[in-house]
């Protein structure tokens, strides 16, 4: 039993390859028959395709016989027939030939038609009247006498001769310098013993500004200087360096020194630039 039901089992597949196979090629068949329509709307022509097919399906009677004979195998072989296989056979191409493309014609362009001129109508003209008039007789008219006129030369006036103008001369100035000095020096401190509130006046009565840097204010005796710092006097600006106070509003310069520098009897200061030069000397 188990035996026929297989064979019945294998028969039915068999079966349902075969239509499965011939459903397959009617669709090619089809679809090939479609294309050549299509061809035949584009072009204009009939294009036949030559198909041959080089596998057919197998008829029923042979599927019967091939499940016959194979119910004679191994129960143990489960395998399924190899179904056969279609090999596609080249088919014709249909070449499109070409179709005659409409050839242009040369139309005639409009020959323009003459305006109608327009005709002037005749005008009335008048025709002239002669008129008689009385032309009056010649009289006899003196001619005149032309008495001769005297023509005076021109007499060449002499051209004035251009007067040299005068050119403004330049007169050199003076080159820009500083001139630094010792104005005065309040030796007579109000401060008692040590007189911190003496002072020297330094003034530049040039027209260019002065560095003071490295320059050097002497109280009169070794080791009473002031080494100014790097400081530019104005033309025309005047500092205090005092003995040992701090005023802003006068440069704040000071000697810092503990004790009276200035001798209330009679002194001098010197001034020397940062070269060592002396430029000033203020007694009293």
């Amino acid at each position: 039993m188990a035996e026929q039901s297989k064979s019945k089992r294998r028969r039915r597949l068999v079966i349902i390859l075969g239509s499965i196979i011939s459903a397959i090629a009617l669709i090619c068949v089809c679809v090939i028959a479609i294309g050549l329509t299509s061809n035949q709307d584009d072009g204009n022509e009939t294009v036949i395709a030559e198909i041959e097919p080089t596998a057919t399906a197998p008829s029923r009677a042979q599927l019967i016989d091939l499940s016959e004979s194979t119910s004679t195998l191994a129960p143990t072989a489960t395998e399924l027939p190899p179904s056969p296989t279609l090999t596609p056979t080249s088919t014709h191409t249909p070449t499109a030939t070409p179709s005659p493309s409409p050839s242009a014609t040369a139309t005639k362009a409009p020959t323009e038609t003459p305006m109608p001129t327009a005709t002037l109508e005749p005008t009335h003209t008048l025709t002239p009247t002669t008129v008689s008039t009385a032309t009056p007789a010649p009289t006899n008219t003196p001619i005149p006498t032309i008495a001769p006129t005297v023509t005076s030369l021109p007499t060449s006036t002499p051209t004035p001769t251009a007067e040299p103008m005068p050119t403004n001369t330049q007169v050199p100035q003076p080159a820009a310098a500083a001139k630094v000095i010792i104005k005065t020096i309040f030796y007579d401190g109000k401060v008692a013993r040590v007189e911190s509130d003496e002072y020297a006046v330094i003034a530049n009565e040039g027209n260019a500004p002065a560095n003071l840097a490295g320059w050097r204010l002497n109280a009169g005796a070794d080791g009473q200087d002031f080494w100014f710092p790097g400081f530019e006097l104005q033309p025309g600006q005047i500092c205090r360096v005092y003995t040992n106070e701090h005023h802003p509003d006068h440069c704040g310069f000071s000697f810092g020194s503990g004790k009276a520098l200035w001798n209330n009897k009679g002194d001098c200061g010197y001034l020397f630039d940062a070269s060592g030069a002396e430029v000033s000397r203020r007694c009293y």
